[in-house]
């Protein structure tokens, strides 16, 4: 299995998995520092899992047409998986050390005092 097969798992395939499942431990476990990096991530895993996807479309519309894929069109296909995966993978990297924690319970430092 060559590394872009590894990229094309994680990324185009698994992202959908892994970006719900990681959100929605960093709003559970309320780190704001793990959210306030999240966000950003989920949305760069969002567009490029959208851009390959519509790239892959147009490379299938090359191939069923029986005319060979342009390169910059298989090239930034394979740019953004890559992008994908790596971007899932800091994102479930940013949902994992949110484990080392305790929840968060009060919104405010002075919600327990009187």
């Amino acid at each position: 299995m060559s590394m872009l097969d590894v990229c094309f798992m994680i990324g185009p395939l698994g992202a959908p998995v892994m970006t719900t499942l990681a959100m929605t431990v960093l709003v559970v476990r309320h780190r704001r520092r793990a959210v306030r990096l999240g966000a950003p991530l989920a949305v760069l895993v969002a567009l490029s899992w959208v851009g390959y996807w519509y790239l892959w479309g147009k490379a299938f519309e090359y191939a069923d047409a029986f005319k060979p894929v342009p390169p910059p069109v298989d090239t930034a296909r394979t740019t953004l998986a890559v992008i994908c995966a790596l971007a899932s993978v800091a994102l479930v990297t940013a949902a994992a050390t949110t484990f080392g924690f305790a929840p968060r319970t009060d919104v405010r430092r002075d919600a327990a005092r009187p």
